[in-house]
């Protein structure tokens, strides 16, 4: 089975999508997080934090995003905060970053960035014997994206069914 060449299309909405860079302009991007290397401590974590991910069977892109999102925390934490290290992390830390998280996503992408720092989170903490810095920060709420009902008048097909073609020889 071949891989399927990237297109320009697929790569220019890849780096539409790219947390790190998100929100920021062309000349500032070749300053920023995304050009800063995470230290040897934050990838003896996420070795770690792979392994045992592996271990609970989580699929590869599963662990290929969480890895995506703790690097991108790693990285904007080195260049805002000096941050070098997991052990160094407090938990205002990571309400700073995730307030900026929450602002630069949207709907669902922002309860899957809290998820993906919890797991993380959780599992460092377990390991190192420690307290999660995302400890006591709240899940942040669904946002509800209402949905337009059809009226009976807007609805093309009557209550039994029979103005949809095709439905009546459909098995049941």
């Amino acid at each position: 089975m071949s891989k399927i060449p990237s297109t320009r299309a697929t790569a220019s909405a890849k780096a539409r999508r790219s947390p790190v860079t998100a929100g920021m302009t062309t000349s500032t991007r070749s300053q920023s997080a995304a050009t800063t290397r995470i230290t040897p401590a934050w990838e003896s974590a996420l070795f770690g934090y792979e392994l045992a991910a592996q271990a609970h069977n989580l699929s590869p892109r599963s662990i290929a995003n969480r890895r995506s999102s703790i690097t991108g925390l790693a990285r904007w934490l080195a260049t805002e905060h000096d941050i070098t290290s997991p052990d160094q992390v407090t938990k205002l830390h990571m309400q700073l970053a995730m307030k900026r998280a929450y602002g630069d996503r949207e709907k669902s992408g922002v309860r899957t960035c809290y998820n993906d720092q919890k797991a993380f989170w959780d599992w460092y903490a377990a390991e190192e014997g420690t307290q999660s810095p995302l400890a006591c920060i709240t899940r942040p709420k669904d946002v509800v994206v209402p949905v337009n009902v059809l009226s009976d008048k807007e609805n093309p097909a009557p209550a039994g069914g029979s103005g949809w073609p095709g439905l009546a020889q459909h098995p049941r």
